[in-house]
């Protein structure tokens, strides 16, 4: 074993406290403390450590009173061995710490590379449809269509600005489909199918197409041809 374990009286008759242990660390020498502060505190039964060097090595020494007749104990362990046992500690805590973060990191470029990705899918998404609405519009201002939106759980139709003013309508009509048979502009013949095109549409039906008769503002009757699509 590369520790030493000696055992010593701080009162020994005929002699000085721990003489033969003295003698033999008055040949070190010690860092930051001095021999009369370890023989101070060994007499005063006091617990402490010191570093010294004796014949070439350096040591480290951890001494404690026992308690039990004066005597008191003092372990020795060359500076390698600590050193040995920090470094292997040391060495474990810094891969420990290396392969958190590198995994940290992956983690990290991994959500960002997905989230770009997906930020990309969404604008190009967003683009096509603002195109194919551009085109649609286009397309309806050219014809005798309109573009309307509904909105199922407020239960409004929302028209284009274009469309109400063809239509003679408000951009905003609500309670639908019943506001509109009790305005009238729906006749009471194609009532109940009104009301199942748009319960189909709140039930989640992925398209609908009806044709029925309508009364305009005016008064006057027209046919039209309704087609939803979610």
């Amino acid at each position: 074993s590369h520790t030493d374990s000696l055992l010593s009286k701080t009162k020994c008759k005929g002699s000085s406290y721990g003489a033969n242990i003295f003698a033999m660390l008055s040949e070190a020498s010690f860092e930051g403390t001095a021999l009369a502060d370890i023989v101070s505190d060994t007499v005063k039964g006091r617990e402490s450590h010191a570093s010294f060097t004796i014949k070439g090595e350096k040591r480290f020494s951890y001494y404690v009173p026992i308690g039990i007749n004066g005597w008191f104990m003092i372990n020795s362990v060359p500076d390698f061995i600590i050193n040995k046992e920090i470094s292997s500690s040391t060495r474990y805590a810094m891969v420990l710490v290396i392969a958190v973060l590198i995994m940290g990191l992956i983690y990290i470029v991994y959500v960002l590379k997905r989230e770009n990705l997906l930020r990309r899918k969404i604008e190009k998404e967003k683009e096509q449809i603002m195109l194919h609405e551009q085109e649609y519009k286009i397309a309806v201002a050219h014809s005798d269509s309109v573009i309307f939106r509904y909105d199922i759980k407020a239960k409004e139709l929302l028209l284009t600005p274009e469309a109400a003013a063809k239509m003679g309508l408000p951009e905003v009509m609500r309670n639908i489909p019943e506001s509109l048979i009790k305005d009238g502009i729906i006749p009471e013949d194609y009532a109940d199918e009104f009301r199942k095109f748009y319960t189909s549409i709140a039930d989640g039906s992925p398209s609908k197409t009806m044709t029925l008769k309508a009364i305009t503002p005016s008064g006057k009757q027209v046919w039209h041809r309704m087609n939803a699509t979610l």
